[in-house]
């Protein structure tokens, strides 16, 4: 009678949780650098002859950029290009729905909407007038709750790597070759939980930080922010004020600040003038400007459209005493 065979001395090894088929997490992030650098070499390179035509488009430079990038994963990632855009080509994956079939445009389009979505807006030249209201509650949707949901799903969603743009599209990005029928995990439900969780801080939030717009410093900044975007060839200002803290022989000690940076609508000529009156303006609207230790003042014109930018630059770093002396020859011209 013959024996039965003994236990194995190890446990079998564990499964690769990509041997599905579904595409890993290094290889979209690869192929998505690839198609990043696509596109933005060759807007860097036009960038360098066309600097004014895109300074000049000012706010609509990130919408032209988010474009453009829309029609290149858009058709790249649907049935017109086999669902492989050029570094996912590269990198041997493909996007196709739950019935391991490549999607339509239309289908393509809605999945890059909601991942690029959340970038082009984040850093958008938005007037502060508009931010407020459901205008504010919809921009921190869109670039804090989409956008984190994206990037959590992205990162730990290892069962399917689905993020929440092949979720809403119903899209999952296998390996290309090797899988006629990929199997389709089910995403955890904690994911969503975390998501929801993601979406509702991203619509209380506005809220939480409306008081603090009626509240000093906010106020005044905000009012000043007005005041400096009110003024001839300003395209928009950043303002921030604070305290440094340092060590110096007498020990420790504190430095306060006002940190003003002044979005040019065009090529400046004379940037000391332009700064001089900038800081004029600070100090006739905003009077705690005199009692900073520092009133740093940053002049820039360039262009912004997502997929390259560019900036000339002027920084001013000066005590309310020096701004003054400069505030008069400009006054008097």
């Amino acid at each position: 009678m013959d024996e039965p065979l003994p236990p194995p001395l190890l446990p079998s090894p564990p499964i690769d949780k990509q041997q599905n088929g579904v595409a890993g997490f290094w290889r979209r992030l690869c192929a998505f650098l690839i198609d990043t650098t696509i596109l933005g070499l060759p807007a860097f390179v036009l960038g360098i002859f066309l600097f004014d035509t895109f300074a000049n488009l000012g706010v609509w430079g990130r919408p032209l950029g988010f474009g453009v990038a829309l029609l290149y994963f858009g058709i790249g990632n649907s049935s017109l290009s086999r669902g492989q855009t050029l570094g996912k080509w590269i990198m041997g994956i493909r996007v196709v729905d739950s019935h391991d079939a490549l999607i339509s445009c239309p289908r393509s389009f809605l999945r890059y909407s909601v991942l690029g979505a959340p970038y082009f807006l984040n850093g958008a030249l938005i007037s502060p007038q508009i931010l407020t209201g459901w205008v504010a509650v919809a921009t921190s949707v869109v670039v804090f709750g989409m956008g984190l949901s994206i990037v959590y799903l992205f990162v730990f969603n290892r069962r399917n790597r689905r993020s929440l743009h092949d979720l809403i599209a119903g899209t999952y990005v296998i390996k290309a070759a090797g899988f006629s029928s990929v199997e389709k995990r089910r995403t955890w439900p904690g994911h969503y939980v975390v998501v929801i969780l993601l979406f509702s801080a991203s619509i209380v939030a506005p809220f939480l930080l409306r008081p603090l717009a009626d509240k000093t410093p906010f106020r005044e900044l905000l009012t000043l922010q007005k005041d400096l975007v009110a003024q001839p060839d300003v395209r928009a200002a950043a303002l921030n004020a604070g305290t440094t803290v340092f060590w110096g022989t007498g020990g420790k000690q504190n430095s306060t600040y006002l940190v003003a940076t002044i979005h040019s609508a065009r090529r400046i000529d004379d940037y000391d003038a332009f700064a001089a009156k900038m800081a004029q303006v600070i100090f006739e609207n905003y009077p705690d400007a005199i009692r900073k230790d520092r009133v740093v003042i940053t002049i820039s014109y360039g262009y912004d459209i997502g997929l390259a930018w560019a900036n000339l630059q002027r920084g001013y770093n000066l005590s309310p005493a020096e701004w003054r002396e400069r505030i008069k020859p400009s006054s008097a011209r």
